[in-house]
This record gives C-alpha cells, sequence and structure tokens, in this order.
C-alpha cells in the first residue's frame, strides 16, 4: 500500500523521579500523520527503572487500534514484579508556579 504523508505533528512528555538512588523515567509519545486522507495516530508509552524497560506502541485510526507491539526483555514474573514496583513507587509531586 502506498502512502501518502501529508502533513505530521508530535506530541511527547518524559517524567523522571528518583526513588531510593533508581530513576523511574516515563515516557508518552504521539505522532499523527495523513496516510490516503486519513489521521492515523502513533502512540509510545514507556516506563523504565533503572535499566528495566517495558514498552508499548500502538498505531491507531479513529477508535481502532491497527497495531499493537509490546516490547520488553522482561520475563512475565519480571513484568508483574515491575508493575507491582511502578505503582507502588511512581507518584511524583507536581509544584505550581506562583
Amino acid at each position: 500500500m502506498d502512502t501518502l504523508k501529508i502533513s505530521e505533528s508530535d506530541k511527547s512528555s518524559t517524567h523522571e523521579l528518583m526513588v531510593n538512588n533508581v530513576v523511574y523515567r516515563e515516557y508518552k509519545g504521539e505522532t499523527s500523520e495523513i496516510r490516503d486522507g486519513e489521521e492515523v495516530v502513533t502512540l509510545t508509552h514507556s516506563r523504565q527503572i533503572g535499566d528495566k524497560k517495558y514498552e508499548v506502541i500502538q498505531v491507531c485510526k479513529g477508535d481502532e487500534i491497527l497495531e499493537e507491539k509490546k516490547d520488553t526483555d522482561l520475563t512475565e514474573e519480571e513484568l508483574q514484579n515491575f508493575v507491582n514496583d511502578w505503582n507502588e513507587n511512581f507518584k511524583p509531586t507536581f509544584i505550581a508556579d506562583d
């Protein structure tokens, strides 16, 4: 299938938190492009604790997920421990500027 890229926009954010001398990092990115006259959005969400990383990439058109890829070197047990550790420790505090 030929793809005609007419326009593209990017949005992303990264948050970092140090907990017990270990860096917790979260990245969320969104790229949208026009393919054959329709908007296609690529969403990237990655989380990292020290050297352990888990990333999910979704390609969507409207509410439909066209493709989803999960990328990690963690075993199922390690991934469950990673998620539990993340939920327990990644609690950033946002401070408003005065």
